[in-house]
């Protein structure tokens, strides 16, 4: 009736649409817990099975006035509502997407952020099926042919407004397993929203993220929060410059982390922060000396190398002292050797990644060195 109402006489001056308006905020203002459920389903089939953009809109408007006015209570229909508003994330009105966001604001306003956290990882593996059915789609039915996507509900102005608060709640209050979900869902958004609608919420998704890597949780945890840190810098470019410094402290702890993915993630990470940062010399000092004296632990040793050799790569360019980088290719060259099958392989890539930014002459005696095992200058007769 409203978008029959709607399409026959406009959205201004009609008063018929006005009186159905009204009926509808005086039916949900009146609203008793038993016919919440009979409601809710008859708008989720509205909602979700209609093939008219309009009735679908209207239905989205519906559940605004219901989420803001009904005074019984509606959590244990929760599901279903975040279900049906969040698979229009991905819908071909941009009317139905507007009416969507407004409708996610007014629910979340409406329930208190804890009770929200508790469908959080429902909601995430809601947003990332429909990221990857999108993605996997052929590109004339709209996907992106196996391509990397974005949500077009997450492309509109504030689009992370109603889902925003949850994820944090998760991350900085929720249990270990809530934490590591809330943080790889908060990656999923920083993929799947435009670059334009991301930028206001940088500062707001990395401090937290920052913050809770600092404690202490399982690795899961920290994986999950290097992950997302990582993709925040892809999206968030020179917008993350402040965070340089607490960043690359965060990542250089993290190469010591008991689990490999987590070392590996930080290592990749150092190598993407190279983008940002401006004084590169102290780190490359610290990984060197860090990556030779941790011989007495072959895994973090090769991940302090992974790192020094992905930084050198990245941003040894940047490097003001000759010696820094000198400093970088001895400690490689030093491991060239080592017993480690993977500290080898680590050291002979920073090795290879620093001897194209020193003095030539000192690189072919390091080479020589690492690969020979004897200095250019040393002759020919003492080569083997």
């Amino acid at each position: 009736e409203l978008a029959a109402a709607a399409a026959a006489g406009g959205e201004v001056d009609n008063p018929r649409l006005d009186a159905l308006q009204r009926a509808v905020r005086d039916l949900v203002g009146t609203m008793a817990p038993m016919g919440v459920q009979m409601l809710s389903v008859q708008l989720s089939e509205q909602f979700t099975r209609d093939d008219d953009p309009a009735r679908r809109e209207w239905a989205a408007w519906f559940l605004e006035q219901f989420f803001a006015g009904c005074p019984a209570d509606f959590s244990p229909q929760l599901p279903l509502y975040l279900k049906d508003l969040l698979q229009r994330l991905d819908d071909s009105s941009k009317q139905v997407i507007f009416a969507t966001g407004r409708a996610l604001k007014a629910l979340t306003a409406a329930v208190p952020v804890e009770e929200l956290v508790k469908h959080l990882t429902f909601c995430r593996d809601l947003i990332s099926s429909l990221a990857s059915d999108k993605r996997h789609r052929p590109v004339a039915a709209g996907g992106g042919g196996g391509r990397p996507v974005q949500l077009p509900g997450l492309g509109v102005p504030k689009a992370l407004d109603p889902v925003l608060p949850m994820y944090l709640q998760g991350l900085k209050h929720g249990t270990p397993p809530v934490r590591e979900a809330a943080a790889a869902g908060l990656g999923e958004l920083v993929e799947l929203t435009a670059q334009d609608v991301l930028k206001p919420y940088l500062i707001s998704i990395t401090g937290p993220l920052i913050r809770v890597m600092g404690e202490k949780f399982p690795s899961g945890v920290k994986a999950a929060i290097v992950g997302t840190l990582t993709l925040v810098l892809a999206r968030g470019g020179v917008a993350l410059r402040p965070f340089v410094p607490q960043l690359q402290i965060t990542f250089v702890k993290a190469l010591s982390d008991s689990a490999k993915l987590v070392r590996t993630r930080a290592a990749l990470a150092l190598g993407r922060l190279m983008a940002l940062s401006s004084r590169v010399d102290p780190l490359v000092a610290e990984l060197s000396g860090a990556a030779a004296s941790a011989g007495g632990d072959p895994a973090v040793q090769a991940s302090l190398l992974h790192a020094l050799g992905d930084v050198v790569c990245q941003g040894g360019a940047k490097a003001k002292q000759p010696a820094t980088l000198e400093g970088a290719a001895d400690a490689a060259a030093a491991l060239v050797s080592s017993a480690d099958e993977d500290v080898r392989a680590a050291a002979a890539a920073a090795l290879a990644s620093a001897l194209g930014l020193v003095d030539p002459a000192r690189a072919a005696d390091l080479f020589a060195g690492a690969v020979l095992g004897a200095p250019m200058s040393a002759g020919m007769e003492e080569w083997p």
